[in-house]
Formats: structure tokens, C-alpha cells, sequence
């Protein structure tokens, strides 16, 4: 056919120099044509990620604003403890469902997470500290917080999106929300240029090239990577440098030169890049018109064989689909509904036959609400409105079969389009969960069992200490009266084993209390502010009382960077204090046991303490230092061991630097000593003279001229403790006046106007709880009441306090702390 074309055409060189004029121009503007759309192409590649990236994270963030306003999480917030609820974990889980999260979790204002929904292998985060986390001190802010990072308990990316919880205005807690980068490297994966997500500080974070991922691309000083590496924003993952960088206008990677395009995100500091193979690509044109006609009508013939083919290709590409369709639909072990735009049934597999024992023709036409038991019914029309917001959603509901047997039900929705966009139709996928159910109620049913025992082991341990404290707040109180009067020395060294006997005794019941609460999950810090200077020196006079021996220096050691004033818990770094360096006293024969306390880290308000005590004592080999945090363990369990003690000191210890965010460890070495070290986080305080304006001098010139003037009723049916009380206060000066239970309190208030009471709280005929709520009732300028009970449990002076008492003494008591609280009270009422 060509040669005959050729041997009718006349050839002249005119047409000659013509076609090639027409070559050289073509080839010409086609390279031009080339270049130019090289670079659109550059240009909308990188458009189009920023665009798609943009538009998921803002579907992410719209997805948490809408989540945020659910009632549930607003009542919850009240009261945080009701997040281990099952109902509240339900929630979590049906959340990150619902919205196809990586996991779901609630924290505390501490950085505790309390309350998980699962993740990989039905695993949760319940227990973990991201107290540190950027969007989690941004929450505390009141600010609705994103941030991109790498689990530390997962290790795998994700986008974080975090909001606060308030109760009664406060922020009470912050729930977080995960998504994996999934979605995210999926949009890189569409392009074949390379591309990524980079950090603010040039660190890429997802794309369409694993092996450059946590390396940074732009010029960084070893001191910031490392920076980047301790924050643990990619958890354990270790930042490295690239083989080249992104400050450059051009790089060359395998031989192959690279442009580099960067777009900003609409996240602040986040970036996308794209690298362009800066050689300019083009098709070369043969403008020879004769050939165009040629290939023109070749490929128009070419074309319908190949249309016929595709059609007969694309049918049965379609009836295979088909086939395959209905075998996956019919062999499904889960039931598989297909429901109209109006909830009506369609069609069903075999297994939704057998789950709810209808055949075919009964099931199909009937309402898919008309499967649900009249319990459920709520959460049909509840998560079918989600549904039709164009979410998948999941959720848990009770059925109903044929034979009217009630089975649980797993169900999985997900909302059709017509090719117009119209809503038409749904696929509802439904697993039977009724065994798994039943486990979870025996399971519920233990549970409460446990709790109810627990409850009653708690009322038992309260009793038992009230019951031990009455006694022992005379044995100690007279003890100190005793020690005060002319002894001689054998009476004076009795009178210090007795007191020392007795407070080691408390110590012990302080102890088994405070390890029953935590073993219980109902312990709790009282914070406050505190000076941490002040409370160092009270522990090491304590300490220093405790050594006998000339032989052991105590000395303590206070980095000046370390605030002093602080916020927490003061009973409790006391405690901890007095048990680490009690436990080296115990071990050290001689040489020194030292204090030693720095600034750890300090970030905005936050700050880090480092606390170490160091003795030069026994040691302790490597096969016991396992033993040494656990509960009831000591090293030498022998009936004629030298160091006495419950053997809870320092499992409790250990457990309260836990609870605080922190974790002790140990050195030590067999004859040479032990250094225990430990980190606490703090906020920062504020100094005690902005606090209070009652000076110690008040104090001491009121002891000398004034509190005669002052009377005080004290409410107590233990003889022994009311002589002690009368004995200490008349020795002050106050005008005493003593009643043996609260309705003879009561009377005595209608009689006579007092400046003080003391209340004990369990009486006989009316305890001290009702006699305050009566006095409180008839008196318009009611007294300051001070409970002074042997009730020490966690939660019982917030108890007492909102029954209209004032303040709140535990037995045994201080003389000292006895009398300075009465005359704080004087001076406040007084003005």
C-alpha cells in the first residue's frame, strides 16, 4: 500500500525543502511544548499532594470537633474514675470504629491514661504516662491540640488529635485520638516521583520511600538531632542525617539529577516535597502530513478490533466479578444484609439465615430495626444517623430471633452510592458475639463480687485503724506530757522506748494502710504548696535523731538551681525521704549517708527533681536486688535478722514515684554501699509568705498573754484522750469545757458561746458528723469546728470538711500541731 502511495506522488525539490522547513519547526515547538509541560506537570503533582494531604488532616479535625460535643464524654468528665467503666471503654472503642482511629484513650491531669480502647492484638494503653507530649500539655491549655509522632508503646506513626475534658469549668482530662499514616503514605504512593511529609524541622515523616524515613533532610547541628532524639516524639527511633539535603536548589541521587519542590501545609512548620528529574522529556514529532493520513486511517481500523476485543473482555471481566461476588457472599461465615435507602431487607446471605432462624422468603422485605430486640431499638436509630453522615459505623446490639431467643450481635454498616451520588443502599455485616457476651457478664458479675470484698476488706482496715489510733493518741500524747516533767535517767530512757515503740508501730500501721489503698486503685495525692528546702531539713532532723553512732555523717547536698517552692504532695516526698534514708541508716555501720538533690529538667512551669541517697553501708548483690520493691520481702528473711521492719517501705515507696510519673532504681556493690536515685516532676510553687500572714511571733505572744480569754468545747467519749486534750490545753491557758458525745455538744452550744470546738466523730447517741450539721443549723456565726478523730482513711477529711467542719486533726496528734492549728483559727475569726 505504501509503495503505491509513493509511486503516484511527484517528488520536487520544492516539497523537499518545504517537509523539512515543517520538520525542524514541529520538532522545534514540540520541544518548547515539551519543556513547558514538564514543568505544569511538576507543579500540579506537588498541588494535587498538598491539596489531598490538606483535605485528610482537615477531615480528621473536623471528625474531633464533632466528636468532642458527645454528652458522654461531657459527663464523664465530672468524674474520671467512671471512665474504667465498661459503658465509658465501649465508647472509646466504638469511636475509633466509628472514625477508623488507630486507638482511642483518655488521660488524666496528670498524664496518666486511664481509660483505653484497643489496638493491635486487642491490647490498651491504660497505665502508660504522655505527660510529655506536646498535645497533651496544649489540652491542659484548653486548646484543642494536633501533633505527629511515633508511639512509644506501639512504635508506629500516626497523626494526634487531642481536645479537654472539663468538669464544673475545670479541665479534668484529655481525650486523644490516633491515626495511623496509612492514609497519608497512600496519597504519596499514587505519585511515582519521590515525595514525603516533612516535620518543622525538616525530618521526613511518611512517603512513597520507606528507607528515607526519620532521616532529616536539612542541615541540623548534632546538639539539635539529639534534642530531637530525647524528646522521643519518633519514640525509639533514632534521627540520622541524609545523604544530602533539601537547602540545595538541585541534588544528584544514582547518577541522576533531582530539582526539589517544597509547599507548606496548612499545618504550621509542616512541609511536602517532590524530587523532579530535571531533564526535559518530549515525543518527537515527524511532520510529514502524508503519514499522519496513513497512520490515521491504519489506527482507525486497529481501533474498532480493539474496542471489540475490550468489550468482549470487559463483559466477562464483569460476569467473573459477578460469580466471584456471589460466592464470597453465600460462603461468608459473618451475616451479610443488604438493605434500600429505607432500611427495608433486599437480600441476605446463607449465615443471616441461620443466626436469626428465618428462611428467605420471611426475612427478605422486612425492616432491618425488626431484627433488633426492643432494648436496642436506640441504638439502631442512633448510629444509622451517623450512617447516613456518610460514616461507616459499628456498634453492639441485642437481636431478637424467630423463636424469640435474645443473641448479641456484632454490626458493621457501611452507606452505598448510586453513580448519581444518592444515598440507595447499605451493606450491613453481622457476627454473633452471644458466647463472647456471656464470658463478659460472668466477668462483670466476678468483678463486682471482687469489688464488693474489697469494699468490705477497706471498712475492715478503716475500723481496724480507728480502733488502734484511739489508744495510741493517749499512749503517744502522755508520753510527751511525761517526758516534759523531772525524770531521772532511767525514766527518761523508758519514756523514749516507749514513745519510739509506739510511733514505730504507727509507722507500720501507716503503712499497711497506704499499701491496702494502692493494691485497692483508691489512693490519691493531696497537693499543695510546699517548700521543698523546709521539708528536706525536717526530714534529716528526723534522721539525724535516728543515729546513734558518731561514727555515720549525715550530710545533705542541694543543687542552687533547684526551686524551692513546689507543688504536690508533701506527706508522701516525706515519706519517701524518710523510707530511702531510714533504710540506709539500717544498713550503715559506719563512714556517711548523704542527700543529694538537683534540677533534672525544667520546662516552662514544669520542672524535674533529681533526688539520690547514697550510704557507705553493707550493699546489696545482685541476686537481692530483685527483692528489694516487693511487697512483705526483705533481703534477710531469717528468724534472727539484725534489720527489723513490715517489709513494705520500700515497695511502697517504689509505688508512690510510680504514681507520680517517675521510677527509682538502684547501684550498689557488696561492702562498698547503695545509691538509690529517683525523678519527680513538679509544677512550680509560690513562696509561703504570699500565702499566709500569721507569723510565728503572732503565734508565740498570743501562748503568752492572750488565750486565756479563749474557750473551747471538747467533744470526746474516750476518758483517756479527754484528760489528755484537757491536759495540754489548760497547760496553754484556754478556758476547757469537756462533753462525752454530740447531743450533749449540742446542748452545751445553746448554752454558752465557745471559740473553738473539737469534735470527735463516732459517739454514741449523735456521732460528731450530725451534732456539726445541727450546730451549723441554729447558730448564724457558728464556731470553727475541728475534727479530731481516729478516722485516717483516704478521703475522710473531704468528708468531714463538706459536713461543715472546718479543719481536721487525725489521732494520735502533735501537741504542737494541735495548738498552732486552734490559734490559726483564733486569729482567722478573729480578724
Amino acid at each position: 500500500m505504501l509503495k503505491k502511495y509513493f509511486s503516484s506522488l511527484k517528488i520536487s525539490p520544492l516539497f523537499i525543502f518545504v517537509n523539512i522547513i515543517l520538520f525542524f519547526a514541529v520538532f522545534y515547538f514540540a520541544g518548547l511544548n515539551a519543556e513547558r509541560k514538564t514543568l505544569e506537570l511538576k507543579e500540579d503533582a506537588i498541588e494535587s499532594i498538598k491539596s489531598d494531604v490538606n483535605k485528610l488532616i482537615e477531615k480528621k479535625q473536623d471528625i474531633i470537633r464533632s466528636i468532642s460535643g458527645i454528652n458522654i464524654l461531657r459527663d464523664v468528665s465530672n468524674n474520671l474514675i467512671s471512665s474504667e467503666s465498661r459503658e465509658f471503654l465501649t465508647v472509646l472503642e466504638t469511636i475509633k470504629r466509628t472514625i477508623n482511629a488507630s486507638v482511642v484513650y483518655l488521660m488524666n491531669s496528670d498524664g496518666l491514661v486511664i481509660g483505653s480502647s484497643t489496638y493491635a492484638e486487642l491490647k490498651t494503653l491504660k497505665g502508660n504516662r504522655a505527660g510529655f507530649r506536646p498535645y497533651f500539655l496544649n489540652a491542659m491549655k484548653g486548646r484543642n491540640s494536633f501533633y505527629a509522632a511515633v508511639g512509644v508503646t506501639t512504635g508506629k506513626r500516626g497523626l494526634y488529635f487531642a481536645f479537654p475534658l472539663y468538669g464544673n469549668n475545670v479541665i479534668t482530662g484529655v481525650i486523644v485520638i490516633k491515626f495511623d499514616l496509612i492514609e497519608v503514605d497512600r496519597i504519596f504512593r499514587r505519585f511515582h516521583i519521590p515525595s514525603g511529609l516533612l516535620s518543622p524541622d525538616g525530618i521526613v515523616f511518611a512517603g512513597n520511600n520507606r528507607e528515607w524515613f526519620y532521616k532529616t533532610v536539612f542541615p541540623l547541628s548534632d546538639e539539635k538531632i539529639s534534642d530531637i532524639n530525647s524528646s522521643r516524639q519518633f519514640g525509639n527511633r533514632i534521627i540520622t542525617r541524609m545523604l544530602f539535603n533539601f537547602s540545595e536548589p538541585d541534588i544528584r541521587i544514582d547518577k541522576t539529577n533531582y530539582n526539589i519542590l517544597l509547599r507548606d501545609l496548612s499545618l504550621k512548620g509542616w512541609k511536602i516535597y517532590t524530587l523532579n528529574n530535571s531533564a526535559v522529556k518530549f515525543s518527537f514529532f515527524i511532520p510529514f502530513q502524508i503519514f499522519l493520513l496513513l497512520f490515521l486511517m491504519e489506527t482507525l481500523i486497529i481501533y474498532s478490533l480493539e474496542s471489540y476485543k475490550a468489550k468482549k473482555s470487559t463483559e466477562n471481566h464483569i460476569r467473573e466479578s459477578r460469580e466471584r461476588f456471589k460466592y464470597l457472599f453465600e460462603s461468608a461465615m459473618d451475616s451479610i444484609y443488604i438493605l434500600d435507602g429505607d432500611g427495608s431487607i433486599i437480600d441476605v446471605n446463607q449465615m443471616a439465615l441461620v443466626h436469626f432462624g428465618y428462611s428467605w422468603d420471611e426475612i427478605v422485605g422486612k425492616k432491618f430495626r425488626d431484627l433488633f430486640h426492643e432494648e436496642s431499638l436506640n441504638l439502631f436509630t442512633r448510629h444509622f444517623k451517623v450512617l447516613s453522615k456518610e460514616l461507616n459505623t459499628r456498634f453492639e446490639f441485642k437481636g431478637c430471633r424467630k423463636d424469640g431467643k435474645m443473641i448479641y450481635i456484632d454490626c458493621s454498616a457501611v452507606l452505598l452510592r448510586d453513580r448519581g451520588g444518592e444515598k440507595n443502599s447499605y451493606f450491613v455485616f453481622l457476627k454473633d458475639i452471644t458466647k463472647r457476651k456471656e464470658s463478659e457478664i460472668l466477668l462483670k458479675k466476678a468483678k463486682e463480687e471482687a469489688e464488693k470484698a474489697n469494699t468490705s476488706k477497706s471498712e475492715f482496715l478503716a475500723n481496724v485503724s480507728h480502733e488502734i489510733r484511739t489508744p495510741m493518741n493517749a499512749i503517744l500524747g502522755f508520753s510527751e506530757m511525761l517526758e516534759n516533767t523531772k525524770l531521772n535517767k532511767d525514766q527518761k530512757e523508758y519514756i523514749e522506748v516507749i514513745k519510739e515503740s509506739g510511733e514505730s508501730l504507727l509507722y507500720i500501721i501507716d503503712e499497711i494502710l497506704d499499701f491496702s489503698k494502692i493494691e485497692a486503685g483508691k489512693f490519691q495525692f493531696d497537693k499543695s504548696n510546699f517548700d521543698l528546702w523546709k521539708i528536706i531539713s525536717e526530714v534529716m532532723k528526723v534522721i539525724k535523731v535516728r543515729i546513734s553512732d558518731d561514727k555515720i555523717r549525715l550530710i545533705k547536698s542541694i543543687e542552687g538551681s533547684v526551686p524551692r517552692y513546689l507543688f504536690g504532695d508533701i506527706v508522701r516526698i516525706k515519706q519517701i525521704l524518710l523510707n530511702l534514708l531510714s533504710n540506709a541508716v539500717k544498713f550503715t555501720k559506719e563512714g556517711e549517708i548523704r542527700l543529694s538533690v538537683r534540677l533534672w529538667k525544667e520546662l516552662g512551669n514544669w520542672v524535674s527533681v533529681r533526688f539520690e541517697i547514697s550510704d557507705t553501708g553493707i550493699g546489696i548483690s545482685p541476686d537481692d536486688k530483685d527483692k528489694l520493691f516487693k511487697s512483705f520481702s526483705q533481703i534477710d528473711t531469717s528468724a534472727s535478722r539484725r534489720y527489723e521492719g513490715a517489709g513494705l517501705g520500700l515497695s511502697i515507696t517504689s509505688k508512690f514515684i510510680e504514681m507520680m510519673g517517675g521510677e527509682i532504681k538502684v547501684k550498689s556493690k557488696i561492702g562498698e554501699g547503695s545509691v538509690f536515685y529517683f525523678t519527680i516532676n513538679f509544677e512550680k510553687g509560690e513562696s509561703e509568705d504570699e500565702k499566709t500572714g500569721i507569723g510565728k511571733d503572732i503565734i508565740k505572744k498570743m501562748k503568752k498573754d492572750e488565750l486565756s480569754k479563749y474557750s473551747i468545747l471538747i467533744a470526746e467519749d474516750n476518758k483517756v484522750n479527754s484528760m489528755l486534750l484537757e491536759y495540754i490545753l489548760k497547760r496553754e491557758g484556754f478556758e476547757i469545757t469537756i462533753v462525752a458525745n454530740g447531743k450533749q455538744a449540742v446542748d452545751q452550744v445553746k448554752k454558752k458561746k465557745f471559740d473553738i470546738i473539737l469534735m470527735d466523730i463516732q459517739m454514741p447517741e449523735l456521732d460528731g458528723v450530725e451534732a456539726t450539721k445541727i450546730i451549723s443549723g441554729f447558730l448564724t456565726e457558728k464556731p470553727p469546728i475541728i475534727a479530731l478523730t481516729a478516722n485516717a482513711m483516704k478521703g475522710d477529711r473531704d468528708k468531714y470538711i463538706a459536713a461543715g467542719m472546718d479543719d481536721y486533726l487525725s489521732k494520735p496528734f502533735k501537741r504542737e500541731i494541735l495548738v498552732n492549728t486552734i490559734i490559726k483559727w483564733i486569729l482567722e475569726t478573729r480578724g
